[in-house]
Order: C-alpha cells, then sequence, then structure tokens
C-alpha cells in the first residue's frame, strides 16, 4: 500500500518539479526570431501528440545543454491545446530546455507568420544564425546528428 501511495504521489507532483513554461503569443516568437545580434537561435515547434516531435525532443534537449555558455539559445515551442499536457510531458521526460507553450487559438493566422509557405505540419525548426537577416525553416523529424550539423554550420 505504502508503495502504491508513493507512485501516485510522485505521478501527481512530476509537473510541479518540471520547469516553468512560458506562455506567448506569437509576436513574441517572432521578436525573439527576428532578432539580429550574436546569438544563433533555434526554435522547434513541436506538441505531445506528435511522435516525430516526441522523438526528435531529446536530440534537441541534449544538444542545447551542449551549447551552454555559447552565444546560443534554444527554444521548444509547444502548439499544443493545452498547457498542462506540456507541463506534465515536460517534468515526465526531464526535459531542460527552455520551453515555451504558445497561447494561440487561430493556427491560420499565426502558421503563415512561421513562415508563408508553411502548411503546419509538426515538427518544424527554425535556425537564425548570428547577424543573419533571415530564418532557415525545415519541416520534418531531424536526426541528432542533422540537428548537430545545422547548429555547427550557423555557429561558424
Amino acid at each position: 500500500m505504502k508503495k502504491l501511495i508513493f507512485v501516485v504521489w510522485l505521478f501527481l507532483s512530476v509537473p510541479a518539479l518540471s520547469q516553468d513554461i512560458t506562455t506567448v503569443k506569437i509576436e513574441q516568437v517572432l521578436n525573439e526570431m527576428d532578432k539580429k545580434d550574436d546569438t544563433t537561435r533555434v526554435l522547434n515547434l513541436w506538441a505531445t501528440w506528435c511522435a516525430p516531435c516526441v522523438k526528435e525532443l531529446p536530440y534537441f534537449d541534449a544538444v542545447s545543454q551542449a551549447n551552454q555558455g555559447k552565444k546560443f539559445k534554444m527554444i521548444l515551442l509547444a502548439v499544443e491545446d493545452e498547457i498542462a499536457k506540456v507541463k506534465r510531458f515536460v517534468g515526465l521526460k526531464n526535459i531542460q530546455t527552455e520551453v515555451w507553450y504558445l497561447d494561440e487559438t487561430d493556427a491560420n493566422m499565426w502558421i503563415p507568420k512561421i513562415d508563408p509557405n508553411w502548411q503546419g505540419e509538426l515538427p518544424v525548426t527554425l535556425f537564425r544564425s548570428a547577424g543573419a537577416s533571415e530564418n532557415t525553416f525545415h519541416s520534418g523529424q531531424m536526426t541528432r546528428e542533422e540537428l548537430e550539423n545545422t547548429i555547427k554550420q550557423s555557429l561558424n
């Protein structure tokens, strides 16, 4: 019985132990990715229900941690219907990378703002090299090697 109570407590407390998640609007996301400074930025759009997203998230988290201390910023932007799902998922997966929750209900409004050619499929990743004037758009799942190589090119 004590084990059962402990397991239930542990499961329910995971979201409380997870990192804070920043709720943002699309304009905040665009402003972040439009910065022209000496920092390379990576923005990964994902959802808990997206199997390819879930598969690649550990790569993004590991690469983000490996680039700490560099002029580098990675944001995992959850495009989910409920922030509670995101908090629970982030806690269960122990994601350390900064997570934002997109608080927008009209996907037809914000999807073309990310990229006019984007149809809304997930996962999607934007890269902004330091000092660049435009984002590089990548649609679909990435391997860790692809992610590392793209970031390495951006940092050079």
